[in-house]
């Protein structure tokens, strides 16, 4: 079942990315396709190299004949990661943080670089919790720029169309995946 711990991990990361997204979607009159596409790649190569170093980092810190003491200790590790990056989340979802609402003509690259470079801190802290677990840290490098790159584009479009009313309520979904992987991990610690 670790399927479950690396597929709620993905969901966090981009809940996250959806909801920055959703703010951005919210301040075009129009999309620009072309742009939202190489935004998506982008931003979706950004995820996965921030997915990667954190998974490169964990690796790092451990090594590969571990004893089962120090995978329980990972594990734990793992769970609390999880669980801290929920609370993170549920932090952004009761701060309420204001956007000022004006029309943009063009959204450039560079509000992206910035809000990227802010956000893959969480992807770094989420590569090191798989990392540490060892369960499938390609599948999740090889799921990553795909759900990334659609929670871009969906992020975009259901901010034009709706605006970013929900954005709070997709950062309490974040929190939910994050600490459904905090749970299943420390379900599997308490199990060996």
């Amino acid at each position: 079942m670790d399927w479950i711990i690396n597929m709620a991990a993905i969901a966090g990361i981009s809940a996250d990315l959806f909801a920055s997204m959703e703010c951005q979607g919210a301040l075009v009159a129009d999309v620009d396709k072309k742009h939202l596409y190489q935004v998506g790649v982008f931003m979706a190569l950004w995820q996965t190299a921030a997915l990667f170093l954190g998974i490169f980092v964990s690796g790092l810190l451990s090594h590969s004949r571990m004893t089962v003491e120090e995978r329980a200790a990972g594990a734990a590790v793992s769970a609390l990661i999880f669980f801290g990056l929920g609370i993170s989340m549920v932090r952004k979802a009761i701060k309420k943080e204001q956007i000022q609402e004006h029309l943009e003509e063009n959204l450039g690259f560079r509000r992206f670089v910035s809000m990227e470079a802010a956000e893959s801190l969480l992807a770094i802290f989420a590569g090191i919790a798989v990392g540490f677990l060892r369960t499938g840290e390609r599948e999740v490098l090889m799921m990553a720029p795909a759900v990334t790159f659609a929670v871009i584009i969906g992020g975009m479009y259901t901010g034009y169309h709706l605006g970013f009313a929900n954005k709070a309520k997709v950062y309490v979904c974040g929190a939910l995946f994050f600490w459904l992987a905090a749970a299943k991990t420390t379900i599997g610690l308490l199990g060996e």
